[in-house]
């Protein structure tokens, strides 16, 4: 609050992030400009993953689970109260208790009559938010005493609860939770040497969203131990990843797209650290060519996706080389649309070390197009003419830009490769 003062504050730790807002983590920062903190989470916010990714942030994992940690058995299945009977009873018949999630304070006495009519000897108590603290304090109380088998509750048991004798949690609506919630949620149960298991129920008379599917089947995917960081990148990739300028932790950053915008925190990033950093700008090629992944050669389409992005990435010929050797090696010897694809990553390659900022192939000539800031010398239109003769023109309105026409019959992405290592020759000539 605004009346507490710190004499000489070094050192601000920050448990369970994932419950603070932006403007929560910002107040305690500005209680000092030159406090370190030190965030804690097992779900980190997308924004905050984020920033530790793109480098603003140091970040250290912990995946070494407690000494005789099992896994939580994690199935999703629709509401049925043969289920949840058969699930009690399995629990109370080695000595256990259960966490029943129903996050609906207006309905959890009523789904508290449902669970004793369905399992008679279980004892049954409730606990949520808004009980009065002294009668919340001896419900739980009496639940760690083993008092009551079955806990009917909200997500006010989301955090900072251990109760080892707790191994069986069933989640009523699993669908309208956010992901990390979920993750956060089933870590309430085993929490000792016993197998635990987390139902996560779902309604069977409608459809769910494609997010919510995407978020419970990570879920599931995702429930071996140590699995925190995994799962806070799939929800990276589920909801977006927020604004480091702004309050949002969550979202798409629209404005300028997520490459770019990832470009542009590498550099203030490398500017305050002091690092100069010279970062390639690969100019686009407009040609006309069949250039892609075929079908027959990868089938999945997630694989096609994720390899689309990274030949996209691609920043050196080596690398480009490497993408070969690496398909050649996993999927066989790469089609010709495929070459052809890794090819024109390799002309534009070349295109950002002569400095030009679009290449293009139209009308049987191939163009460089250069920022009017241009590395271009007479001495180097001179050699050009020498090498290809009339064929080559320079034209300076709107933007110098250099044409080389060449014959029909040749291979169009070969020629814009030999214009532009002739190119990159006469740039490293006259550098030197």
């Amino acid at each position: 609050s605004g009346d507490v003062q710190f004499k000489d504050l070094g050192l601000v730790i920050l448990d369970e992030e994932q419950r603070f807002g932006v403007k929560h983590k910002e107040r305690l920062k500005k209680l000092r400009i030159d406090v370190d903190v030190l965030t804690l989470t097992a779900t980190p916010i997308p924004r905050t993953l984020h920033l530790s990714m793109s480098g603003v942030r140091d970040m250290s994992v912990i995946n070494t689970a407690p000494n005789d940690r099992l896994p939580i058995h994690t199935c999703i299945e629709v509401f049925d109260e043969k289920l949840i009977s058969e699930a009690i009873t399995r629990e109370l018949a080695r000595q256990g208790q259960i966490f029943y999630l129903h996050n609906r304070v207006g309905s959890i006495d009523k789904v508290a009559n449902m669970i004793k009519k369905l399992v008679p000897q279980a004892r049954v108590c409730v606990g949520h938010g808004q009980m009065r603290d002294n009668d919340l304090e001896e419900v739980m109380t009496a639940f760690v005493k083993h008092e009551y088998d079955v806990l009917v509750c909200t997500t006010i048991i989301g955090s900072g609860l251990d109760i080892p004798n707790a191994n069986t949690i069933i989640i009523d609506r699993a669908d309208t939770f956010g992901l990390a919630e979920l993750y956060q949620i089933r870590g309430r149960v085993g929490r000792y040497k016993h197998r635990a298991f987390a139902y996560l129920l779902i309604p069977g008379d409608r459809a769910l969203t494609e997010e919510a599917q995407q978020r419970l089947k990570a879920l599931e995917e995702f429930s071996t131990l140590g699995s925190g960081f995994r799962i806070a990148m799939r929800d990276l990739e589920i909801r977006g990843c927020g604004n480091i300028l702004g309050g949002e932790q969550s979202g798409n950053i629209a404005s300028v797209g997520y490459e770019t915008y990832n470009q542009l925190i590498a550099e203030a990033v490398a500017e305050l650290k002091g690092e100069p950093q010279k970062f390639v700008y690969l100019p686009s090629f407009d040609v006309s060519t069949e250039a892609s992944i075929p079908d027959h050669y990868i089938g999945l389409e997630s694989q096609k996706i994720t390899l689309y992005k990274r030949v996209t990435n691609l920043k050196t010929e080596d690398e480009v080389d490497d993408m070969y050797d690496e398909l050649k090696d996993r999927f066989g010897e790469p089609p010709v649309p495929l070459k052809q694809l890794l090819e024109i990553m390799r002309t534009r390659v070349l295109g950002g070390q002569v400095g030009a900022q679009k290449l293009s192939v139209s009308k049987g000539a191939f163009r460089m197009l250069y920022a009017k800031q241009h590395p271009i010398t007479q001495g180097m239109i001179d050699q050009l003419k020498a090498r290809y003769g009339n064929n080559v023109e320079l034209s300076i309105n709107p933007n110098p830009t250099i044409s080389v026409r060449f014959d029909k019959a040749e291979d169009t992405v070969d020629f814009a490769k030999e214009v532009l290592r002739f190119m990159l020759g006469l740039t490293a000539g006259v550098e030197a």
